[in-house]
């Protein structure tokens, strides 16, 4: 017998990394939302919080999806971060509280993502002070010369 020191001992690296191996289906759910997008327009959003992801999972992703060219803030009970990934309509969605605890997480599949596109109430809103302004501004034509 060669005792407990012949034993093969294999050490899993997803073990060892923090990895839980639950990032991968995220991306074939986000290849699926990116076609549908594509084909139909249709958008669609993946609850990251609600899934069984490490905070290395998390980071694989967010490394793995990369870092695109638009980002913003929103402000409203709490900074929201609207990322951009290196995939067109891939958008990584942050919401944190007042106290910058983060409250949701998402990424969303979409042209444009949902919080940042104006509803219609508030583009009619919108419209009626520029038409008030234009009428309050705009010449009569009639100019009086002295």
């Amino acid at each position: 017998m060669g005792g407990v020191g012949a034993i093969p001992v294999r050490i899993d690296q997803a073990l060892t990394s923090g990895l839980t191996g639950n990032g991968r289906p995220v991306l074939a759910e986000l290849a699926a939302l990116a076609e549908r997008l594509a084909v139909t327009g249709a958008s669609g959003a993946i609850d990251l919080q609600a899934l069984p992801l490490s905070p290395a999972d998390l980071e694989w992703l967010r490394e793995t999806l990369g870092r695109g060219e638009v980002s913003t803030t929103i402000e409203a009970a709490g900074p929201s971060s609207i990322e951009e990934t290196g995939f067109a309509g891939v958008w990584w969605i942050t919401h944190r509280n007042a106290s910058g605890q983060i409250v949701a997480e998402l990424i969303e599949v979409a042209t444009v993502p949902e919080i940042v596109a104006a509803t219609r109430d508030e583009v009619g809103a919108s419209a009626a002070r520029l038409a008030a302004i234009v009428g309050e501004s705009v010449p009569s034509g009639k100019e009086t010369r002295a």
